[in-house]
């Protein structure tokens, strides 16, 4: 059986869509969704930090760390509460 143009053409077309078919569209933005990812990313990096010490790591608490860049003379809740937001 040959393939002729037409059914390539459409094998094409369908193999696109199944393709875009499984990824999600944040926005056709790429600032936006470079944000996205970034929000993502600095969620994931923070979660991950506090659950290192559950298997027997150091822990990394950004926001501690953070607010001891900032105010490092200050009390530590306060570092904690001030690394958090910039963090």
């Amino acid at each position: 059986m040959a393939v002729t143009s037409a059914t390539a053409t459409t094998m094409r077309a369908q193999s696109r869509t199944r393709v875009t078919s499984r990824h999600v569209t944040i926005s056709s933005s790429k600032l936006v969704t470079a944000l996205v990812a970034g929000f993502v990313a600095t969620h994931v990096a923070t979660v991950t930090g506090y659950w290192l010490s559950g298997v027997g790591l150091a822990n990394l608490d950004f926001s501690r760390f953070n607010g001891i860049l900032l105010v490092p003379k200050s009390d530590p809740q306060a570092q904690f509460i001030l690394g958090g937001i910039f963090h």
